[in-house]
């Protein structure tokens, strides 16, 4: 087993220093940022060896100030967000009421699969399939748009957007097997 490690992440407290640092350097230029990147190392040199010498011994061939200082130039100074503040409730997302998900039966979705399934060979596009698996299968269909408009309250495009949905990402998924 390779027990070769890839990303090297940095303890919790060298972080925040980092993030810290990139917040107030944020609009610095580079040779500025540099300059003072100089002072933050001398200021911060005990947290930084220490870390050195866990990057040591766990056998990383890299400098840990090479690392943080990445970090902190391209990843954290650019960073739109408030990088200081990881726990910041001020997202839109959860402002925003999370729709219910709405399962389509079974045999609507048995039938779906095995017709992406048995179709998927034949080459034509994804929309032109939909079309002709709406037509055959119009009966199941119709009969899951009427449950879903009573149980659900969705209009009848609510739920052929919900199927065609469905229908791609299956035929997608599948594709990107064979």
């Amino acid at each position: 087993m390779n027990d070769t490690i890839y990303r090297y992440k940095v303890s919790q407290k060298l972080n925040e220093l980092v993030i810290e640092f990139a917040r107030i350097h944020k609009l610095d230029n580079r040779h500025d940022f540099k300059e003072h990147w100089e002072k933050f190392k001398e200021n911060n040199k005990k947290i930084i060896d220490e870390e050195q010498d866990k990057v040591d011994e766990l056998k990383i061939n890299k400098s840990i100030t090479d690392i943080i200082y990445k970090s902190a130039r391209y990843y954290y100074k650019n960073k739109n967000t408030n990088i200081s503040n990881n726990n910041n409730n001020n997202n839109k997302d959860d402002n925003k009421e999370k729709r219910k998900y709405i399962k389509i039966t079974n045999q609507l979705n048995i039938i779906l699969n095995k017709y992406v399934e048995e179709h998927i060979k034949d080459k034509i596009k994804p929309s032109n399939g939909l079309e002709i698996f709406l037509r055959e299968q119009y009966e199941i269909i119709n009969r899951d748009i009427n449950k879903f408009k009573n149980e659900h309250k969705l209009s009848p495009e609510d739920i052929t957007n919900k199927i065609k949905k469905m229908y791609k990402n299956k035929y997608y998924s599948l594709n990107k097997k064979s």
